[in-house]
């Protein structure tokens, strides 16, 4: 059986993304002299998500961000979030150690040499 498309909306999740956004930041401005509550920090966490789902999302031009991320990646992106996650080491040397790592291991990989024709 072959799975259902379902439509996606870019323009609401945008609209929807822009709302939250507005209604946290009035909000919170309303708020300004007492503590902040619940409800702004909730409208711009939802805001923001949203947000970034909208950059994702596939346009007429391109396909979606997610669309060639093998199950792989998938697993072992998670795997890292959930021991970043569990660890009791520094997060202030965790994840700048990490992005070093990673941009190491990008300029030094071996790269497919290119083979003459003949």
């Amino acid at each position: 059986m072959a799975a259902p498309q379902v439509p996606l909306n870019r323009a609401l999740v945008g609209c929807i993304a822009l709302g939250c956004l507005v209604a946290g930041g009035l909000w919170w401005a309303w708020e300004r002299g007492e503590a902040p509550g619940l409800w702004p920090g909730a409208f711009l966490r939802v805001g923001l998500v949203m947000g970034a789902f909208w950059l994702a999302m596939p346009t007429h031009t391109r396909e979606a961000a997610w669309a060639r991320v093998s199950i792989w990646n998938l697993i072992g992106g998670i795997a890292a979030l959930v021991v970043i996650a569990r660890t009791k080491f520094p997060i202030k040397i965790l994840i700048p150690g990490l992005m070093i790592l990673a941009v190491t291991i990008l300029v030094l990989r071996p790269r497919p040499k290119a083979r003459p024709r003949g």
